[in-house]
Order: C-alpha cells, then sequence, then structure tokens
C-alpha cells in the first residue's frame, strides 16, 4: 500500500466530526450560514486538525515529514474525508 492510501486509511479511522461545533454553527445567522455555503461549507472552511494531519504524516512513515508537498496531499485528504463524513451525516 503506497504511503498516501496508508494516510488515507489512517485519516478514515481516526477523523470524528465535532458535533459540538456543528451546534454551534448551527446557532449562526442563517443567512451566514448560507453564505459559508451551509453548515458543510462552514465547518470545511474553517475547521481542521493539525495533530491528526500531523499524525497521518507519521504514520504513512513519509520520508521528509516537513514537506509541503506531503502536508498539502495529507491535508487534501483530511478535507475530503470530513466533506464524504459530513456529507453522509445529512449536513
Amino acid at each position: 500500500m503506497n504511503k498516501k492510501k496508508i494516510a488515507r486509511k489512517y485519516l478514515e479511522e481516526n477523523l470524528k466530526i465535532d458535533l459540538n461545533y456543528i451546534d454551534e454553527i448551527n446557532r449562526q445567522n442563517k443567512k451566514e450560514i448560507k453564505f459559508m455555503g451551509g453548515v458543510k461549507g462552514w465547518y470545511l472552511s474553517t475547521k481542521s486538525d493539525y495533530k491528526l494531519i500531523k499524525n497521518a504524516i507519521e504514520f504513512a512513515q513519509y520520508k521528509n515529514k516537513t514537506s509541503d508537498r506531503n502536508w498539502i496531499t495529507v491535508t487534501n485528504l483530511y478535507f475530503e474525508i470530513a466533506n464524504k463524513k459530513l456529507t453522509l451525516g445529512g449536513y
């Protein structure tokens, strides 16, 4: 399995949607929520988890753990998986 697939698997197993943050978004003005692209759009544009992304890079054993390319790749995976989980959750 390549490193990207390993990082994806790690994120799929460990990324948890912050339901408290979802509730906080839902308490905002409806116009603001719509402006941000709905609850899912707001969540994706303001929420990320540095430690989870860093751990996925280490778990996948990327040789250069500080490489911009690796960070961009795994960060994109994070948002892809978060988007998928939010969609499945009905947000």
